[in-house]
């Protein structure tokens, strides 16, 4: 077990392997290497002990230490979307939750970095909600909101790959705090192989918080012919007394340079 090897030792080397297992890494310099992959199939909704899970709760891998790194390891979440995700669509009332995170950084977590790694997912497959983050070389895959959260985050020479689903398809959805700075995305290719048309960015309130704004720029990025015209879209979120508000591009910092 993964777990077991992190107590006693900060620096690990995984071989070449699928390891079914979910992480919460809550120490501090902790380092994962190699070519393995860390997969888990939770989901929002998922039931365990009487207990539903939320979204945060369905990550595969979840990070609250600091300085947490990772290079050559793959995070997937491999929670059977298309099936669950038609079900839902023929019965809505069913009100099973799609959303099932890859990796999840969390609060405590802060410099996290990943190399060469990849994050395999459909629907929020990168919770990036706390700290700073920094992604080179990496290889992200998913449909809806799949990079999204309030971290501070910069993606550099990075594949983002849009995958199959249902219904509209949205890369990120930051729900940055006002005055801090979001997701930097810096010379990364988006492609939809698929040929499934997408946005680039949302913007998301939780709750309806009216202290986010969501940041993301796009600089020096490469895009398909796939990615819609206006590339920002609008988001609905329910606020606390239940009231739905929607929540354009114009009142967040989107941009493409």
């Amino acid at each position: 077990m993964i777990s077991s090897l992190i107590e006693s030792n900060k620096r690990i080397y995984l071989a070449d392997g699928v390891y079914r297992e979910k992480l919460d890494i809550v120490e501090d310099n902790v380092t994962l290497e190699g070519t393995a992959t860390i997969v888990f199939s939770d989901h929002h909704g998922t039931e365990r002990d009487g207990f539903f899970f939320s979204t945060r709760h369905s990550a595969t891998v979840t990070v609250r230490g600091k300085n947490f790194k990772a290079k050559g390891i793959t995070f997937k979440n491999d929670f059977d979307y298309m099936t669950v995700a038609s079900y839902s669509k023929k019965h809505p009332e069913a009100r099973v939750g799609t959303q099932a995170v890859a990796l999840m950084l969390e609060e405590g977590s802060d410099n996290a970095t990943f190399e060469d790694c990849s994050f395999i997912g459909y629907q929020d497959t990168l919770y990036v909600d706390r700290g700073k983050s920094y992604f080179k070389h990496c290889h992200i895959e998913g449909n809806v909101d799949f990079i999204f959260g309030a971290g501070n985050a910069i993606f550099e020479d990075c594949d983002i790959v849009i995958t199959d689903g249902f219904g509209e398809f949205f890369v990120a959805a930051p729900s940055t705090y006002i005055g801090t700075p979001g997701f930097r995305f810096i010379n990364c290719r988006f492609s939809s192989p698929l040929k499934r048309k997408y946005y680039l960015a949302r913007p998301w309130h939780p709750s309806g918080d009216t202290s986010r704004c969501g940041e993301a720029s796009f600089e020096g990025c490469l895009f398909d012919e796939y990615l819609e015209k206006e590339a920002f879209t609008s988001m609905d979120s329910r606020t606390i007394d239940g009231v739905i508000r929607t929540w354009m591009p114009e009142e967040s910092r989107f941009s493409i340079r």
